[in-house]
């Protein structure tokens, strides 16, 4: 079921696997436009309180610098992260800066649930659904 989407960021919701899948469409954001859209997707995660979580960073170049990286630590995980929340699978983005800067965001964050990265959709929907 699709939840939202802008020209930045798209999310859908998949009730069989509760899982929340959000999809970054490009990268030409300013930092508010960027915030924004992350606290929208944390709205969708407190309502529908997903088990699993795959974002897809692939279209995204868009570098996180520590600021924004502390801001996401505090404002969006501590949100969207509750008690039943299992796998948080993550599409990488090709450009090596933006992997990065996604990669420290998670491991800065020592509440985060098991955390897998892929290079494709395909590869961590079949992680999420145990194939």
């Amino acid at each position: 079921m699709e939840l939202y989407k802008s020209r930045f960021f798209g999310i859908k919701y998949f009730e069989e696997s509760k899982t929340i899948y959000s999809f970054w469409v490009t990268e030409d954001m300013t930092i508010e436009q960027y915030k924004s859209e992350l606290t929208i997707y944390a709205n969708f995660c407190r309502e529908y309180k997903p088990v699993n979580y795959l974002v897809n960073n692939s279209n995204s170049s868009f570098t996180i610098t520590p600021d924004i990286q502390d801001w996401i630590v505090k404002n969006i995980f501590s949100l969207t992260m509750h008690k039943d929340a299992k796998k948080f699978a993550l599409v990488v983005s090709p450009d090596l800066f933006a992997q990065v800067s996604i990669e420290q965001v998670v491991d800065d964050n020592p509440n985060i649930i098991q955390t897998v990265y892929f290079d494709s959709d395909q590869s961590a929907w079949n992680w999420i659904n145990n194939k």
